[in-house]
């Protein structure tokens, strides 16, 4: 079974003691839990929680305690955006976050909602592996901030294309036009980056991934004359479909004979 953890290169608090592969955690003796807040479906999940917690004899956090004293683990409650949620908050605190899913999709949870009592106690038995998260650092007017998800970059007009020009270590890819750029971890990857078109990566994966919005590529598109070049036209710019060569052996011939 394994918990999530994140990191990033800003100066962080001592990390608790973290498992080679093969061994336990230490056993849980206090639980920080952090739910979606959806009351009819979090009341019955969080009185599962409690009945396994008291019969473990781990101490649950829940509203102010959680600042009185440090968490061993925390426990989520929820979908993929409580999950980041908790992420974000636990963020360079060496706290594994652990999810029992009860989002929609639950990308980043490990325990099914269905096996929250089997997943739970061995989580609070210290059978658990913790995997690290990459986070992104972003800096923009003097300001730094951390994202576990994804930082995206746009123009300030609304409907006004931008030319972005990125570089990898140095090194200059070139300038994109298009309506943004999306850097996501993989963490993020099966959010914005997912829905404009972008892969998804295994989390836990250390990767990024860079996606454009709405990107545009000129080589692709034309102006001329579309009867004699065989280009079909969208608006002002066209652009040609491709064929293979099978399609155009069994394509019938006509009379008319291009130049």
């Amino acid at each position: 079974m394994s918990s999530s953890s994140t990191s990033s290169t800003e100066t962080l608090q001592p990390s608790r003691p973290t498992s080679t592969a093969g061994s336990p955690m230490p056993s849980v003796s206090r639980a920080a839990v952090v739910t979606h807040g959806r009351d009819g479906v979090v009341k019955e999940a969080l009185a599962r929680l409690q009945a396994v917690a008291a019969s473990s004899g781990v101490e649950l956090l829940l509203g102010e305690a959680e600042d009185a004293a440090a968490p061993d683990v925390a426990i989520v409650l929820g979908g993929d955006g409580t999950m980041l949620r908790a992420l974000t908050r636990f963020l360079g605190t060496g706290v594994p976050v652990i999810g029992v899913n009860y989002g929609r999709v639950g990308f980043l949870t490990a325990i099914p909602a269905d096996r929250l009592e089997d997943g739970v106690r061995r989580v609070f038995a210290g059978e658990y592996r913790a995997v690290e998260l990459s986070a992104l650092e972003v800096s923009a007017g003097g300001v730094t901030r951390i994202a576990v998800n994804d930082v995206v970059v746009a123009g300030g007009t609304l409907g006004r294309m931008v030319e972005l020009g990125y570089a990898i270590g140095g090194e200059q890819l070139g300038t994109q036009p298009c309506d943004g750029l999306i850097c996501a971890t993989a963490t993020g990857s099966t959010a914005y980056n997912l829905s404009n078109g972008g892969p998804v990566l295994v989390w836990g994966m250390d990767a990024t991934v860079l996606t454009s919005r709405t990107a545009t590529s000129w080589d692709s598109c034309r102006w001329g004359r579309v009867r004699r070049s065989g280009w079909q036209t969208s608006g002002a710019c066209s652009r040609r479909s491709p064929r293979s060569p099978s399609s155009r052996a069994t394509q019938p011939r006509s009379g008319a004979r291009r130049r």
